[in-house]
């Protein structure tokens, strides 16, 4: 995940270009029938006694507005790629959203966290 803050962008951001740019170049070919040479799955690692399993991946939750395919309403994102809080934007897998208000651990909104009871 790649932040993007008041002080500038995490400089790992040049590893995610080029990892991206190198599954894009895989896909690309395999769509196109080129999939990996001989030489290519030689070079590969190999990963035996495998399965197929799921890990967490950081995302947002939260009242998703005017998505153009789920409608309005609670929802999570895609993996988060850039978060940018302080331009109030992250960038998922699939899409940017606009930042609203942001929640606390307890679930409440940040804005009611600043009021002051006296």
């Amino acid at each position: 995940m790649i932040f993007l803050t008041a002080r500038g962008l995490s400089p790992h951001i040049e590893l995610y270009i080029d990892r991206c740019e190198r599954l894009l170049a895989d896909l690309k070919a395999i769509r196109a029938g080129e999939g990996p040479t001989e030489a290519d799955l030689a070079a590969a690692p190999l990963i035996d006694h495998y399965s197929k399993t799921y890990v967490p991946v950081p995302c947002l939750t939260g009242l998703i507005l005017g998505h153009p395919r789920i409608g309005n309403g609670p929802g999570r994102t895609s993996d988060l790629w850039v978060v940018a809080p302080d331009h109030g934007w992250v960038r998922t897998m699939s899409r940017y959203y606009r930042l609203g208000q942001g929640m606390d651990e307890r679930g409440l909104p940040e804005e009611i966290l600043k009021l002051s009871v006296n």
